[in-house]
């Protein structure tokens, strides 16, 4: 099932997971309030563009509002791909990596996880 990125509901905090190649994730860090605002609305504006088949590099984020995780995603920046679950169930998305908006997301990211 296709996810419209801009779908995404108010939110007010988002986690960031770093995932490895055993599948398993680990958390990295936590943003709330402006700085979750702005990686919710640059998610919301990913342009569209094909997959490809990889995931690289390993992030995860989960999408909050109250406390309660409103949905969770892996991205991969190589692949042009997002697998999602929002209440359980399975979609996925695909955007442009190369856009500015993805280009920044992955930058304020890679601050909160505390990579370079």
């Amino acid at each position: 099932m296709i996810y419209i990125l801009s779908d995404l509901p108010p939110v007010d905090s988002v986690e960031i997971l770093r995932l490895s190649d055993d599948d398993n994730e680990s958390p990295c860090g936590r943003v709330s309030g402006e700085l979750a605002r702005e990686i919710a609305q640059l998610w919301r504006q990913l342009p569209y563009d094909q997959q490809k088949r990889c995931h690289t590099p390993p992030y995860a984020l989960r999408f909050f509002r109250g406390g309660v995780e409103v949905l969770y995603s892996s991205i991969c920046w190589e692949c042009n791909n997002i697998w999602i679950t929002e209440a359980g169930v399975h979609k996925y998305a695909e955007f442009d990596a190369r856009s500015k908006g993805a280009k920044r997301l992955l930058q304020l990211i890679e601050s909160a996880a505390g990579t370079p």
